[in-house]
């Protein structure tokens, strides 16, 4: 695996648990033809699954907490997407770059870079 393809590893919420991180490295493993998994894979193979409907994570949640849950997992994808570049990703959001700011300090969204 390479650096960036590591650095997007570790960036993927995991809003699943330890099952998965299994199925996706299952999938890495069947579905990757090259020697090396670069971050374009991951972005491939993880995260469409973001918005996979769980139903039995959402279970017991409150429309307030399965809304956060979510507001948190699409912001995590556009930071992804825009590199975590806080000013495109909050024009694409089209939100303040403060407001994005903040809902990232409240959320815990970290970029391990």
């Amino acid at each position: 695996m390479n650096q960036e393809a590591m650095q997007a590893f570790l960036n993927y919420s995991w809003p699943g648990n330890v099952s998965e991180l299994i199925n996706v490295i299952e999938r890495f493993v069947i579905m990757v033809p090259d020697d090396e998994i670069r971050a374009s894979h991951l972005s491939l193979l993880v995260e469409p699954r973001e918005f996979q409907y769980d139903a039995e994570s959402n279970q017991n949640k409150t429309l307030r907490q399965a809304t956060e849950h979510f507001e948190r997992e699409y912001i995590h994808q556009i930071l992804m997407k825009h590199q975590w570049d806080l000013d495109r990703a909050a024009a694409d959001l089209e939100i303040e770059k403060e407001s994005l700011d903040k809902k990232i300090k409240n959320y815990g969204i970290t970029f391990l870079g």
